[in-house]
């Protein structure tokens, strides 16, 4: 470096402008030579670049006049780079105000103004950048949020996550260059970089964002992590305080809805003292630690909404503490044999698995669960007062379970269950059995359950008769027996159950007859109760065998419908209790009985899908219950219909009282003499007469536009009025509205244009039920609307409203977000309904590619709407949307209520640590 060359860079390093001005003019060889000189062929940083990374905004607006190239690229890139990387906002912005490139696709990634300013953490700078040039993102988004993570700047962080730049540190299929990306660094992942440098902000924070935790990474880092994640612990404050002995707090584990693919044993090991509850669910764990079963203070484990094949054994079931096991939503193919030793085990819930048996056996395709004996197995799970084993695989229950002599609910549906162990002695309350394989029910549960069990679901099995053990459950108030192929009633002296509330019977094969039994001498055409036999079988009638004097004065809900009943049962008639009858689609019913009426207290009388004769117009089925009955008491009554009334005229003398009747009357016009006295007629009118004239043409065509006159006469004269009919051709649209699908940041515009021949149409664009008027980032033109900068808060529908004098016509357009969660533009609305009333749940949603709709745990995509054909209390519940384009999901929720007459069922959420729990509240 000789003298001069030393002498310019110093000036320039130090932005002396006069220095720098009296080289350039003052230099034997002019000043084009030195800032023209190759950046190559310098041992040092250019001099135009020095200007720029030591922000001398002044010398960079006077080299300008010597024609310095702003784009002038070097080993440290490009002045505007090196600017970013000192971090001068006014550098910045002069260079691009004088055509510097802020990305150029053909540079070096690490060598850009976006990445400098990153790598520096100049906030501002970047911010800048991006908004003035937001695909640099799609090429550099990635790579620019690993080094902000390597190099821990979480501001930085928190604003390339906000333009949704993939956490996982993917790079954009539509990425122009994701081919041309080669430095090492694009093999990193933002939350491997952060690790590296132990960055633990940052960690926290993409946890937060529920960046995915792989194996890889946890093995590597689980140090990192381990001290991220502290903040997972909080204090536990709930029920296991008062057995707190020492000083130190108790804790519990908040993971829930992250993405962990896997965790470390020392995270948790090293509270093992403190720790009580801990909530691992909605993840995606494939194996869970050995040590965090065996954790010595640790009493609730939440290991649902996983892909767990197996769960780990209790290593010691004397000491162990946990009084709650939650694994649902896995994979699990059997049960840890030690989680029914455990003796303070209170509530297991393994719903929604694959289990086929409860004895812990290698479970593989040559093994055959016959070969086990069940009574070999034994448990000592004393205190267990609930087990959930819904959605199974399961055959049976082995009589182990007899040693449950605690368990007060038991939950069993949706498995493969023929048989079910005899009772055993245990405090039960409900047994839900339904949609299993049951052919019947005789368990002996006489001194057994008789006294506890409240509530029997039997629904969705192979039932062909109600058993007797079912019927002397005494303490029963929901039995549930519907979808069974029932035949008949038991006899009434079976029925023990004087508490029963409701009776589920529907979808059975009831039948209802009016005949007559050759052998007794019962009242004619009594009501009968019949059982249907098989074809080769004689038919048997008995008598209705419904026991009203057992539980007639609790029962609040019968439900019979999907039967073949012929007739009502006359003991129906005497449940004065019931409140919800459901008769409907039972195709042979053909009338009701006027007994029916004497169920005064019946708000809702289901008649759907049924043919009834003698019931009149005013009192049909659905929502008329009480008119229906009303009629059906009258008829009881034997009363007839009363078409008589009574008119009075009463007024002063000779004001014309005889002359208004007469007129009335249609008759000629009395004498105008003053009437003496009271006179009684008799006035019959016809039904047919009207004083409504109508004129009423179906179809109409060109030719019937034109004046017509309506004219009415009475005895004191005429009066017409004309009436003009004007047939114009229906409105239509030449152009309907287009669907957009735009990024953020863009444009869109929509256009639609209608076909009027009578007329010019005005056009109004609305959303959300507003008109869009012109102003901000809105265009209204008289054919198109124009959204200018594009926000995810735009995504929806956009309404063309075209009218003229005579129609108003619509067309819709859909304006989806690409790269963007789907957009739920009309989600679905709470509903308050009662019992037996038709649920209707709406829902749209618009994205790029287009979404589909699931309802709650459907498996397979269903239409925009969710329909509940009458609700019941069971309905009563959240209701979830969502809304899946690709890898990206969107939640709506509406909550439905049912009233119940007198109780009212509502649900209340209680939002805790992100968690619904669910009540019902009477």
């Amino acid at each position: 470096m000789d003298t001069l060359d030393g002498e310019f860079l110093n000036a320039c390093e130090r932005g002396n402008l006069n220095e720098v001005l009296n080289i350039l003019y003052y230099h034997d060889n002019g000043p084009v030579k030195l800032l023209k000189t190759d950046p190559n062929t310098l041992d040092h940083m250019h001099y135009f670049h020095a200007v720029c990374l030591n922000g001398h905004c002044d010398v960079v607006e006077q080299l300008f006049f010597f024609n310095v190239d702003v784009n002038l690229d070097s080993e440290y890139g490009t002045p505007l780079a090196v600017a970013c990387q000192g971090g001068h906002m006014g550098t910045v912005k002069t260079l691009v105000k004088h055509g510097a490139k802020i990305h150029d696709p053909n540079t070096n990634a690490t060598l850009t103004p976006f990445f400098q300013a990153c790598k520096h953490g100049h906030l501002d700078i970047l911010t800048y950048l991006i908004e003035e040039e937001p695909d640099a993102l799609l090429v550099l988004g990635s790579q620019l949020l690993v080094e902000a993570c390597r190099e821990g700047f979480l501001d930085i962080v928190v604003l390339l996550v906000s333009k949704n730049i993939d956490i996982d540190g993917g790079i954009p299929p539509s990425s122009p260059s994701r081919e041309s990306i080669a430095f090492d660094m694009s093999l990193e992942t933002p939350l491997q970089a952060a690790c590296s440098q132990n960055q633990v902000e940052v960690v926290e924070y993409l946890m937060q964002e529920k960046v995915e935790v792989n194996v890889s990474i946890v093995q590597k880092y689980y140090q990192v992590l381990g001290e991220a994640v502290r903040r997972n612990f909080t204090e536990h404050t709930d029920r296991y305080r008062k057995k707190q002995t020492g000083k130190t707090s108790l804790l519990k584990g908040k993971f829930s809805n992250g993405n962990f693919y896997d965790i470390h044993k020392s995270w948790f090991t090293d509270y093992a003292e403190q720790l009580v509850a801990l909530d691992l669910s909605s993840n995606q764990l494939h194996n869970v630690p050995k040590e965090i079963m065996n954790l010595p203070s640790i009493r609730e484990i939440d290991l649902s909404a996983n892909n767990l094949f197996e769960l780990p054994e209790v290593d010691n079931v004397e000491d162990s503490r946990l009084e709650e096991i939650k694994a649902s939503s896995n994979h699990l193919k059997h049960v840890p044999t030690s989680f029914f030793n455990i003796k303070c085990l209170r509530h297991l819930e393994l719903v929604n698995n694959e289990i086929i048996s409860l004895l812990n056996c290698d479970v593989s395709e040559q093994f055959d669960m016959d070969d086990v004996i069940p009574d070999a197995v034994t448990w000592q799970c004393h205190s267990l007062k609930s087990l959930n084993l819904a959605r199974n695989q399961l055959k049976s229950i082995p009589s182990a379970i007899h040693a449950a002599n605690s368990l007060e609910k038991l939950q069993l549906f949706g498995n493969k269950i023929t048989s079910f162990p005899m009772g055993w002695k245990c405090p039960l309350r409900i047994l839900n059995l339904s949609q299993n394989e049951l052919m019947d029910f005789k368990q002996s549960v006489f001194n057994t359950w008789t006294q506890t069990l409240v509530d029997l679901n039997l629904s969705y099995n192979k039932l062909t008769s109600i058993s007797w053990d079912i019927c002397q459950l005494q303490k029963l108030q929901y039995l549930d027996l519907s979808h069974n192929t029932i035949e008949n009633m038991p006899p009434k002296f079976y029925w023990t159950c004087s508490n029963l509330r409701k009776l589920n019977l529907a979808n059975n094969k009831l039948y209802g007859v009016s005949s007559r039994i050759e052998t007794a001498a019962p009242p004619r055409n009594s009501r009968r109760f019949t059982i249907t036999r098989s074809p080769t079988e004689e038919r048997v009638e008995i008598e209705d065998e419904f026991p009203h004097e057992v539980f007639g004065a609790t029962l609040e809900s019968l439900d019979l419908s999907d039967n073949k009943l012929a007739a009502v049962p006359s003991s129906v008639c005497q449940f004065t209790s019931l409140e919800d009858l459901n008769l409907s689609w039972n195709r042979q019913l053909r009338t009701l009985p006027p007994e029916l009426g004497n169920l005064t207290e019946c708000y809702q009388l289901g008649l759907e899908g049924l043919h009834l004769s003698g019931i009149p117009k005013f009192s049909r089925s659905g929502q008329y219950s009480k008119d229906v009955l009303t009629y059906l008491r009258a008829k009881q009554r034997k009363a007839v219909a009363y078409f008589r009334m009574k008119l009075m005229v009463i007024g002063l003398q000779g004001r014309g009282k005889t002359t208004l009747l007469a007129a009335l009357r249609g008759r000629p016009l009395p004498p105008n003499i003053s009437t003496v006295g009271i006179i009684v007629n008799e006035w019959t009118v016809s039904g047919s007469s009207s004083i409504l004239g109508k004129l009423k043409r179906d179809q109409t065509i060109a030719k019937d536009a034109g004046t017509y006159k309506c004219i009415a006469v009475n005895v004191r004269g005429r009066k017409s009025e004309n009436i003009t009919l004007r047939i114009g051709e229906e409105a239509r649209f030449e152009k309907k509205a287009n669907s957009l699908s735009v990024a953020i940041g863009g444009k869109a515009v929509f256009s639609c244009r209608p076909l009027s021949t009578d007329g010019e149409m005005s056009i109004k664009w609305r959303r959300n039920g507003q008109t869009i008027q012109s102003g901000g980032k809105y265009d209204v033109g008289s054919e198109s609307l124009t959204i200018s900068d594009v926000s995810s808060k735009d995504c929806g529908e956009y309404y063309c409203v075209a009218r003229d004098g005579h129609s108003i016509i619509t067309s819709i357009g859909t304006l989806a977000i690409k790269n963007e969660k789907p957009c739920i533009h009309k989600p679905p609305e709470h509903l308050q309904l009662d019992v037996g009333m038709y649920a209707r749940f709406y829902c749209a949603a618009s994205g790029d590619p287009t979404p589909e709709i699931l309802w709650q745990n459907a498996k397979q995509p269903n239409p925009n709407v969710f329909e509940i054909e009458k609700v019941n209390i069971s309905h009563v519940g959240v209701y979830t949307c969502t809304a899946r384009s690709k890898d990206k999901v969107s939640n709506a929720y509406a909550f439905l209520t049912v009233d119940n007459h007198y109780r009212k069922y509502t649900l209340l959420v209680f939002v805790r640590e992100f968690k619904f729990d669910f009540q019902y509240r009477y």
